[in-house]
């Protein structure tokens, strides 16, 4: 009880400052409302979780509401914005800074890390691909186990074929959250294989590549 008292105290300092800036979501980055929220919560810790190097300067506004004075472009931006999958906000992100960007140097830096991301993705989604078409004989096979609705009924296989995957496969969730669009098929595979000859075929494909 004490432990939910702390975490819901945490996100209410987080609701309470958000409110108190609205509608001037400009006015407060990232870092700026996380220093503030951890200065209000006192009987808990406020933590940082993954990767936000990226995003630790960009206005709150950039990712909640349309801020204070804003034209209805950046409005029409942001509703755009609000129909991205959450995996893809980061590319989504970065496109965004692209496009903004005046100088060369930052804009060839931006193109770079978009290519890789774009890179990873396609090597984890044909990765997978192999993976599923190896155990079950046909990428058709793959394409119908794509439609099976997930359910983990094997969680000892599904952990030992992830830690596999990321391992083998040089990927994380933190740094590459656009590759859990496609770890779902990896999980059914627990449900028709042991853990064993996924962990195998896994690293046989990622290791190959």
């Amino acid at each position: 009880k004490q432990w939910y008292q702390r975490r819901v105290r945490g996100s209410l300092n987080w609701m309470n400052n958000t409110e108190q800036i609205m509608p001037n979501l400009d006015s407060e980055t990232v870092m700026e409302q996380y220093d503030i929220v951890k200065k209000m919560t006192t009987t808990s810790h406020a933590s940082i979780y993954g990767d936000l190097t990226t995003i630790t300067n960009e206005p709150l506004s950039t990712f909640m509401g349309h801020g204070k004075g804003l034209k209805d472009a950046r409005a029409n931006e942001f509703q755009m914005e609000n129909s991205i999958q959450s995996q893809d906000v980061m590319i989504d992100w970065l496109r965004r800074k692209l496009r903004k960007t005046t100088d060369e140097g930052s804009a060839e830096e931006l193109k770079q890390q978009i290519k890789d991301h774009e890179n990873k993705e396609k090597f984890v989604m044909k990765t997978i691909d192999a993976v599923g078409a190896d155990l079950l004989g046909s990428p058709e096979a793959v394409n119908n186990l794509k439609k099976v609705s997930l359910a983990i009924r094997h969680p000892g296989c599904n952990e030992a074929v992830m830690k596999e995957f990321f391992a083998a496969c040089n990927c994380r969730i933190q740094d590459n959250p656009y590759i859990t669009k496609y770890l779902a098929t990896l999980s059914k595979l627990c449900n028709m294989f042991s853990a064993d000859i996924i962990v195998k075929t896994v690293g046989k494909y990622c290791y190959e590549q």
